[in-house]
C-alpha cells in the first residue's frame, strides 16, 4: 500500500537589474523561489529561458542557462551587452516534494514594442572571392565590385549576397554581418 502525497505549490519572483537596461548595458535577471507561504527554497535548480516571439507562443522559449538557488531561494542570471530585445522567463521543474513553478514573463530592451533596441550604428565587413575570379558582387541588390573584394561598412545583420559571372551560374545567399569580426566567402562558380 503506497501513500501519494500531494506536492506543495511554490512561487517565483522575477526582476531585471538595472530595471530598464539599454542595449549598451549588461543586466541581471534575479528573483526568489519560495513556497506559496514564502519559505525560501534553496538548493533548487532553476532555468532561464528566452524567446524573441513572446508569451503568446510558450513553445518559442529556449533554454539559456541553469542556476542553483541560494539558501535564501535567490537566483541571479547575467545577460551580456549583446543580448537582443527578448522575453525572459525563469522555471523550476519541480521535484518529489514541490510542484513546478514558472515566473511571469518579462520583456527587455523593448521586446514587443514598436521600438526594440538594436545596435544600428554597428558595421562589419565581408571578404568575397570566387573561383574563377572576376565575378560581379551585389549586396542587397547594390553592385559592390568584382571578386576578390573586401566590402566594408555593412550594417550589422542579415544581407543578401549575389555573385554573377558571364558563362557561370549566379550564386545567391543570405549572409550575416557582425561587428565583431570579418566574414570571408570563397565561392566556386559552376559553368553553365
Amino acid at each position: 500500500m503506497s501513500v501519494c502525497a500531494e506536492k506543495l505549490p511554490g512561487s517565483m519572483s522575477i526582476e531585471i537589474k538595472p530595471e530598464n537596461p539599454s542595449i549598451e548595458e549588461s543586466f541581471h535577471v534575479t528573483g526568489f523561489l519560495t513556497t506559496a507561504e514564502g519559505k525560501p527554497l534553496g538548493n533548487k535548480r532553476v532555468t532561464l529561458e528566452s524567446s524573441l516571439i513572446g508569451p503568446e507562443d510558450p513553445d518559442s522559449f529556449a533554454f539559456i542557462a541553469i542556476k542553483v538557488t541560494e539558501r535564501s531561494g535567490y537566483y541571479d542570471f547575467f545577460r551580456p551587452v549583446d543580448s537582443p530585445p527578448e522575453y525572459l522567463i525563469v522555471k523550476f521543474a519541480g521535484n518529489d516534494e514541490y510542484e513546478p513553478v514558472t515566473s511571469s514573463v518579462i520583456a527587455v530592451r523593448g521586446a514587443g514594442t514598436d521600438n526594440p533596441q538594436v545596435r544600428s550604428n554597428l558595421t562589419g565587413n565581408i571578404m568575397v572571392n570566387t573561383y574563377p575570379q572576376g565575378a560581379d558582387i551585389s549586396v542587397d541588390d547594390i553592385i559592390r565590385g568584382i571578386t576578390p573584394q573586401k566590402i566594408v561598412g555593412l550594417t550589422e545583420g542579415p544581407h543578401i549576397l549575389q555573385v554573377a559571372k558571364s558563362g557561370y551560374m549566379n550564386q545567391t545567399m543570405e549572409v550575416y554581418v557582425t561587428h565583431k569580426n570579418d566574414v570571408s566567402f570563397e565561392i566556386s562558380l559552376k559553368q553553365l
